[in-house]
């Protein structure tokens, strides 16, 4: 939530929402901005497991 955390968003670059991040090992790997299937963010996800 970028209103209750404006630092985080600003720390990350969070200029529109919705916006994920994806992280391995502490480091961001990956992001996806909008609004997006499941089936699109499902194998990201996955791959990190």
């Amino acid at each position: 939530n970028v209103d209750e955390n404006p630092e985080m968003a600003r720390k990350y670059g969070v200029m529109s929402i919705p916006l994920l991040l994806f992280f391995k090992d502490t480091q961001q790997v990956d992001s996806v901005l909008g609004a997006v299937p499941e089936a699109m963010i499902k194998p990201k996800v996955e791959s990190l497991l």
